[in-house]
């Protein structure tokens, strides 16, 4: 429950930090500007900023929460190579071979 509460204060302060780059109508040199001040204010790298907020495009405010990267925020399937070999039955007779 903590650990749940941590993330999602993360995500808010995560989206107050990237929602003036979500603003129609911003051009390129303007997002840039605002990216580099928005990463000079707050002690974060320039790529930190980016990152925020391709997550928050691709996953929406989830994406943003406390330990979820691209990879884990979306449900995966693991598929495992399974390998069949001939089952081995035991038998008392399988110790004299």
């Amino acid at each position: 429950m903590r650990d749940h509460k941590k993330s999602e204060e993360l995500a808010v302060q995560r989206f107050q930090l990237i929602s003036p780059l979500l603003a129609e109508g911003l051009d390129s040199g303007k997002l840039k500007e605002l990216k580099d001040q928005i990463a000079k204010v707050n002690g974060l790298s320039e790529r930190t900023i980016r990152r925020y907020l391709a997550q928050f495009r691709k996953d929406g405010f989830g994406g943003l929460k406390l330990g979820c990267n691209i990879v884990d925020c979306k449900p995966r399937l693991i598929i495992r190579k399974i390998t069949f070999s001939p089952p081995f039955f035991y038998s008392p007779f399988n110790i004299f071979k």
